[in-house]
């Protein structure tokens, strides 16, 4: 039996239509060029008449003008109309499509030239002579336009008359290409209809024998007939496919109840291994969970920021815009080195965050001379030592202070000097912070002790050199922190500079 795949048959049918679409649009697509040429070629004709018309009584007008004012612009203002006249004759005698408007415009185009030849003698003795002596070739000249009116008029009325038939012409034309698109559209359609029912018939009844004989395998009858070979090859792989299905089901089924006691043992550890992935499963849950909850918060924060602008608070939103950016940060750059800009945008989202909070209260200053913004270096170094200085430093005088944040480029190193005029530490103090260790003092100080150590450590892993932070304080007159950001690239991959 001669097979044949689906893909084929559609494509043939495809390329047929396809075919039979672009006749019809080629077919619409020249006729309507042929009568937009047609089209334009008639109104350009008609439009030239008028054009004409109103030069040639323009520049009369400007012709009586000069003998009442024999001005160089006014004989300028003659010669353009006349110049405009010339070029409407031109397109007018280019286009003319009958014997009788173009001998009219035969005659018309001598009278004007005759009329012109008397106007520009006029024009050129009017200096040396009297209006009275050129009285005479006026009145000739007039009445010559008198005969130019008329014969316009006539070849006017002529050439409307040729335009109306064949515009009549061009919509008849129309008219004839769409009841021939109209009947191409029907056939393809037709063809369409009969294509699909031939299709659908080819298709369906593979398909009910196909699915009867799944529906008996699916119900444990294995003796049915096998399926015929089909005439499409993707139904006749299946109905193969099938049929081997079946007598492989018939084998294996055979073999297990022969060996129900290997299956029962076999059970009995696919039931551990069941229960150890479940364990797994409930472990990779809760991993995913860790991942999801900061989306979950990004997002919910972003809903609440739309939430809050559209009912007006704009300070809500931009609070919340600056959230959700720290939160963007440190889902995104914990594992990789950031460059300084990318520190100190994070920064300045946390301090507006903290000017909202606590108002006129505390206050901060960032003093940035430095031209290094693509320095690379540890991400969240600047804010955990800014926080550190508002809970230690400014919490004790009710958070009223201010916090002074200096940058500056040396040559070797961007220093940066974190400034509050806090309560300060003693000596022991800053021993236990700088250590890591604060087991007898309360929680938030033995959490920044542990945060400004962790920042050291990073600092100097990263640039490899014991001297990146100086802490300097006293008590009672606040503390001094300075970082150094050494000029070189631990990471060669990196996005930063080095200097």
């Amino acid at each position: 039996m001669k097979t044949y795949s689906v893909k084929t048959y559609l494509t043939r049918f495809t390329l047929t239509v396809t075919a039979a679409l672009v006749i019809i649009t080629l077919s619409a697509f020249s006729g309507w060029l042929v009568n937009l040429r047609q089209y334009t070629s008639i109104t350009s004709q008609y439009a030239s008449f008028s054009i004409l018309s109103n030069e040639i009584n323009q520049a009369y007008v400007s012709l009586d003008d000069y003998i009442q004012n024999p001005a160089p612009e006014v004989e300028a203002r003659y010669q353009t109309s006349m110049t405009a006249v010339r070029t409407a004759l031109e397109t007018i005698g280019s286009g003319s499509e009958t014997p009788d408007i173009y001998y009219t415009m035969v005659g018309i185009e001598n009278m004007i030239a005759k009329a012109d030849q008397i106007n520009q003698e006029i024009i050129h003795t009017l200096s040396l002579d009297s209006f009275h002596n050129n009285y005479a070739s006026h009145r000739e000249s007039r009445t010559l336009l008198n005969y130019i009116n008329l014969e316009l008029a006539s070849a006017a009325s002529l050439q409307n008359a040729h335009m109306q038939t064949r515009l009549s012409a061009i919509t008849n034309r129309i008219y004839l290409v769409l009841s021939l698109l109209a009947v191409i559209s029907l056939l393809t359609i037709l063809s369409l209809l009969a294509f699909s029912m031939d299709f659908s018939r080819k298709i369906s009844a593979p398909i009910r024998q196909i699915s009867g004989q799944a529906e008996e395998l699916a119900g444990g009858n294995l003796k049915t007939e096998d399926i015929p070979e089909q005439n499409m090859e993707e139904f006749s792989r299946i109905a193969i496919s099938l049929n081997t299905m079946k007598a492989e089901l018939a084998r294996t089924i055979a073999t297990i109840k022969e060996q129900s006691d290997i299956a029962m043992r076999l059970k009995q550890s696919e039931l551990e291994n069941l229960r150890i992935s479940n364990d797994l499963k409930n472990t990779e849950l809760r991993v995913m969970q860790a991942q999801i909850n900061p989306h979950f918060l990004f997002n919910t924060l972003n809903s609440i920021s739309r939430l809050a602008l559209s009912s007006g608070s704009h300070e809500i939103v931009s609070l919340i815009d600056a959230l959700s950016q720290m939160l963007r940060y440190n889902l995104n750059h914990l594992d990789r080195p950031i460059t300084l800009k990318e520190e100190l945008e994070n920064l300045e989202n946390y301090l507006y965050i903290q000017e909202v909070r606590f108002k006129d209260r505390l206050h901060f200053r960032i003093e940035n001379r430095s031209e290094r913004l693509q320095l690379g270096m540890p991400c969240l170094t600047l804010q955990p030592i800014v926080e550190n200085a508002i809970l230690h430093g400014l919490k004790p005088y009710n958070y009223e202070g201010t916090v002074h944040i200096a940058i500056t480029d040396f040559p070797d190193y961007t220093k940066i000097v974190i400034q509050d005029d806090g309560v300060g530490m003693e000596q022991p103090e800053i021993r236990r912070m700088v250590g890591g260790t604060a087991e007898s003092s309360p929680d938030s100080v033995k959490h920044t002790s542990i945060g400004f150590k962790n920042v050291m450590g990073r600092l100097q892993s990263f640039f490899e050199r014991d001297d990146c932070i100086l802490v300097e304080s006293q008590l009672g007159e606040g503390t001094t922190i300075t970082l150094k950001l050494y000029c070189k690239r631990r990471d060669p991959h990196a996005s930063s500079i080095d200097c």
